[in-house]
C-alpha cells in the first residue's frame, strides 16, 4: 500500500504501527521511502524527518523522484536534483 493511495485513517494506523514498534526492519525501511516519495514525512514532526534523513544518509532510502518543501520552507532535492553531498536537515 503506498501513501499517496492511502487515505488519512490508514496513513495513521501506519505511523501508529511504526511507533507502537510492530513494524519489522524491511516493513518501516518500505514506510519511509513512501512518506518520503509522497514529501509527507518533511511535514510530520520532527523525529520522522530525523529518521527519513538518517535513513537516506545509510543507503536504505533514496530521496523522492520530486522536491519538495518541508514545513518550514527548506527545499528538500529530488534525487534527481541531488548531487554529491547532500545536507538534509
Amino acid at each position: 500500500m503506498s501513501i499517496d493511495s492511502t487515505n488519512h485513517a490508514d496513513l495513521v494506523s501506519m505511523m501508529i504501527d511504526f511507533e507502537s514498534g510492530d513494524l519489522d526492519e524491511q516493513q518501516t525501511i518500505g514506510f519511509f521511502q513512501q512518506l518520503i516519495d509522497s514529501g509527507t514525512v518533511w511535514h510530520l514532526q520532527g523525529s520522522y524527518g530525523r529518521m527519513a534523513s538518517d535513513l537516506i544518509r545509510a543507503g536504505y532510502c533514496t530521496l523522492g523522484d520530486d522536491s519538495h518543501q518541508d514545513a518550514y520552507g527548506n527545499v528538500v532535492p529530488s534525487r534527481h536534483d541531488a548531487s554529491g553531498d547532500i545536507q538534509i536537515h
